[in-house]
């Protein structure tokens, strides 16, 4: 259990910091920024009184959810990584979030900065009554942040993540935007919601719109370098496959799950992802997915979302047609119920496919031979 929170009276030597609450969504430069803001951890807390919780390598906050929300959603991936059953996850979330509670008793910082993606979802009664509870004892102030991309763009980045690691992808709904921001209202805390859209045409993107917007002048200096060092050095975070790739990686994925074999933490399967993501890139003709037109026109017509976003908070998307936004009959049926394959989606180039595919046994070798030479010159 956390330790008793700071007092704010006189005899305390320091008041209760402020919150400031990122949660997403999902797809909106997420990981850039928790990298960043992760690098440029100690500057923030030595030079501004800001910190940044570690709780993990790639500085996200992801294993804070069932805690702070009492639901793991069936997340199996979140299961395996914080202890493999699920009262091993939730015991490990609690334990990251009494984590945070100990820094603010030692460090005494003026603002906490707490980034996940993975709070953005619909909260109940119950999860909203939870969240003020634990999070009102330790902060002063707490203000919610969320960045909301369009859904078609949205849709085909998610595919491309998801297949990553799945044989499906997920088909969304056309309600849960309206369903998650209302629900963050009803938490009564401040609410910044934000065109990922606009963010993204910053000179220096995301990472730089929200440093402008919540840190200090030389704070957001830092936060800014720390991102454009890490693109320099390629160190890219969530990098776009071709439909093609999706394609590969999907059926991959669908042959391993057709034998009963798992999908997570297989070296070999590991080993084909990685060197399909690698020839994707060196193989002549890499082309972003774009959506089928018929895909995006299904996903304008049954999202009843976009027209409240744009009407509460003043926010539109270019890419969308609100004529067509909320035009699908109202019949209980999803019209994307039956799209599950990446050709359905997006036209894929068979033929090239056809190459990366051949050329994954000849990369997996090379990189073998790698690694054994670099063990014999030791």
């Amino acid at each position: 259990m956390m330790e008793t929170p700071p007092d704010d009276t006189a005899s305390s030597p320091a008041p209760r910091p402020r919150l400031l609450l990122h949660i997403g969504q999902p797809k909106t430069g997420t990981t850039a920024l928790q990298r960043a803001l992760h690098a440029a951890r100690q500057h923030l807390l030595d030079q501004h009184g800001i910190h940044y919780p570690v709780l993990s390598s790639r500085g996200t906050h992801t294993r804070l959810k069932p805690h702070l929300l009492n639901a793991l959603d069936e997340d199996a991936r979140l299961v395996h990584q914080m202890g493999g059953t699920h009262a091993e996850a939730m015991a490990e979330s609690a334990r990251a979030w009494d984590r945070i509670g100990t820094d603010i008793q030692k460090i005494r910082p003026d603002q906490v900065i707490i980034s996940s993606e993975s709070l953005y979802k619909p909260l109940d009664d119950g999860q909203i009554a939870r969240l003020r509870g634990l999070l009102d004892p330790w902060f002063r102030e707490v203000q919610v942040v969320v960045y909301l991309r369009d859904p078609v763009s949205r849709f085909i980045s998610g595919a491309q993540q998801r297949l990553k690691i799945r044989a499906e992808f997920s088909r969304g709904s056309g309600s849960a935007l309206r369903e998650v921001i209302e629900s963050f209202e009803k938490l009564g805390y401040p609410l910044d919601v934000r065109s990922f859209d606009t963010a993204r045409t910053h000179p220096n993107g995301v990472v730089a719109d929200f440093a402008e917007s919540y840190l200090p002048d030389t704070a957001r200096d830092v936060v800014i370098a720390e991102d454009t060092r890490a693109s320099h050095a390629g160190r890219t975070v969530n990098s776009s496959l071709s439909a093609e790739a999706m394609y590969l990686m999907q059926n991959l994925a669908r042959a391993r799950a057709a034998i009963g074999a798992p999908l997570d933490g297989d070296a070999p399967l590991t080993s084909r992802r990685r060197a399909i993501k690698e020839l994707d890139q060196e193989i002549p003709g890499f082309t972003r997915p774009a959506l089928r037109p018929a895909i995006a026109e299904i996903l304008m017509r049954r999202d009843r979302s976009l027209t409240w976003v744009r009407d509460r908070y003043g926010i539109t998307f270019d890419r969308i047609d609100y004529d067509l936004v909320g035009t699908a009959p109202d019949d209980g049926l999803d019209p994307m119920g039956e799209i599950r394959d990446v050709q359905q989606i997006c036209e894929v180039d068979l033929a090239r496919a056809a190459l990366i595919e051949r050329a994954i046994p000849r990369k997996r070798l090379a990189r073998r031979w790698r690694r054994l030479l670099r063990g014999h010159w030791r």
